[in-house]
């Protein structure tokens, strides 16, 4: 049974992880130029569809946090290194090929897919450490 302290705690540090990562001060500006968007721009982003996107953005870390949590009961890990492994697994064998898309077939560059598939293996990195250490 999926705990719930571990669900919260675990998806609230996914989700710091991306707030920290496209921060002006880390890979924000990179992503933004790669995305092809202005930053002059953004005083005027719309408050409430920005608000639509976090809370759906978040759910989204919510559902990846307790199919992780589900993993790790499912096969009785216990130590850190057991979680992080499945971790990795789990980002190298869903996350990252499915998100090769972008390069193979949306025509996105290379350094934007490393952007955001390096913050989904931190994130899932984060998240099992959490769930270890709940």
């Amino acid at each position: 049974m999926v705990q719930f302290l571990e669900l919260i705690v675990a998806s609230i540090a996914g989700f710091a992880v991306g707030g920290i990562w496209y921060s002006q001060a880390v890979f924000g500006k990179a992503w933004m130029k790669e995305m092809k968007i202005n930053p002059n721009v953004l005083d005027k982003i719309d408050g409430k569809k920005m608000g639509i996107s976090m809370t759906l953005g978040f759910l989204r870390t919510i559902i990846l946090a307790f199919v992780l949590i589900f993993f790790v009961e499912i096969t009785g890990f216990k130590t850190m290194q057991e979680v992080l492994k499945l971790s990795f697994f789990i980002w190298v064998g869903f996350i990252a090929t499915i998100m090769l898309d972008s390069i193979l077939w949306e025509n996105k560059s290379r350094k934007l897919y490393f952007i955001n598939v390096i913050q989904y293996f931190v994130m899932m990195m984060v998240m099992g450490a959490v769930i270890v250490w709940l």
